[in-house]
């Protein structure tokens, strides 16, 4: 269980936070390489950022963009998507998820049913 949550802290830690990194290279990135990496680590530093963007996963996750938005020990809320897409920033979606064919046929809900047609099964949570 330690070792499990030492993997998690320090992989989230290497991917996310822009002061850490392993490579020699980037070390001597120029400055505008420096704002777009620190723009990617937003989330991690702010949390009222992150619960704001959750609920547009569905604009940028093409499948199942809704996995981890059911908590089942209830550490946090239970987020739920929102039904229209950013105001601003994309355009590559329909307006609204209603108006997307596929929308329901990539949820994780859909997967996991499609899965258990198969014949698989879910491992119990201990």
């Amino acid at each position: 269980m330690a070792v499990g949550l030492m993997v998690g802290i320090l992989s989230r830690h290497w991917f996310l936070n822009p002061d850490i990194y392993g490579r020699q290279q980037e070390v001597r990135k120029p400055l505008p390489d420096r704002h777009r990496q620190w723009s990617f680590s937003l989330p991690f530093f702010n949390h009222r950022m992150r619960n704001f963007t959750q609920k547009y996963k569905w604009c940028m996750v093409d499948n199942e963009p809704d996995w981890n938005d059911f908590h089942p020990i209830g550490y946090r809320p239970n987020r739920k998507q929102i039904h229209r897409r950013p105001y601003m920033w994309v355009f590559t979606v329909p307006r609204y998820t209603i108006e997307d064919p596929l929308y329901t046929s990539v949820t994780h809900e859909n997967m996991n049913r499609i899965y258990e047609d198969a014949g698989y099964w879910k491992k119990p949570w201990f």
